[in-house]
């Protein structure tokens, strides 16, 4: 289901036919909107509560929950960090796509890398290609020759081998999929406002500091 501007009503109008819903002013229950996984995963961000995302440009639920996400984590705390992991699933093209956006994100082009989602899902441009994506990039910009030197480069490699080992970590088997401090799965089908999701997401790291202290 592809949809071009960010709807929650949408994005979930199928699967809350399946589902319990949950508005803002409502209790979180452990083993509905969130779920502790079965043994902790690493985190990679020591002293901070790291939320973690995995998603795709390939994948158009993410592009419609990128510019909320955008926006939600402006307003985080300075003891909350987010990180977004591409998953790949095994598929060279969404390798490629976890690529660019390790390139993006390591030449600070935040926000280039939120217009690849629309690039990708609505203007069918083929970022996974190397010479497109490098095309791409330099017409929103950036360097050619530098894009091309961190798309090259061993420190993006090894992002890209790290955050495979983390979709094998976490078993993720849908996007977008979100977990907070290695511990909380996030239920994202029990919600059905964008308002009520992020409103979970910052419950559940409340919890986090509350175990935190003790």
């Amino acid at each position: 289901m592809s949809i071009a501007r960010f709807s929650w009503h949408r994005f979930y109008a199928v699967l809350l036919l399946l589902c319990v819903s949950f508005s803002a002013n409502a209790a979180l229950e452990e083993g509905n909107q969130y779920r502790v996984i079965p043994q902790k995963a690493a985190v990679n961000t020591e002293g901070k509560i790291e939320v973690l995302e995995f998603f795709s440009y390939g994948c158009p639920h993410c592009a419609t929950l990128a510019a909320p996400v955008a926006a939600w984590e402006k307003k985080l705390p300075k003891d909350v960090v987010l990180v977004r992991v591409p998953v790949a699933w095994g598929r060279p093209a969404w390798e490629a796509l976890g690529r660019a956006y390790y390139t993006l994100d390591a030449l600070g082009a935040h926000e280039v890398s939120e217009k690849a989602f629309d690039a990708v899902q609505h203007q069918n441009v083929d970022l996974s290609d190397e010479k497109v994506f490098l095309d791409w990039v330099s017409k929103n910009g950036i360097d050619r020759k530098k894009a091309q030197d961190t798309y090259r480069s061993f420190a993006v490699a090894g992002k890209i081998k790290q955050g495979q080992s983390l979709e094998k970590d976490y078993r993720v088997q849908e996007v977008p999929h979100f977990y907070v401090d290695g511990k909380y799965e996030i239920n994202m089908r029990a919600f059905n406002k964008e308002e009520a999701f992020f409103k979970g997401i910052e419950e559940v790291i409340n919890k986090v500091r509350q175990e935190r202290k003790k």
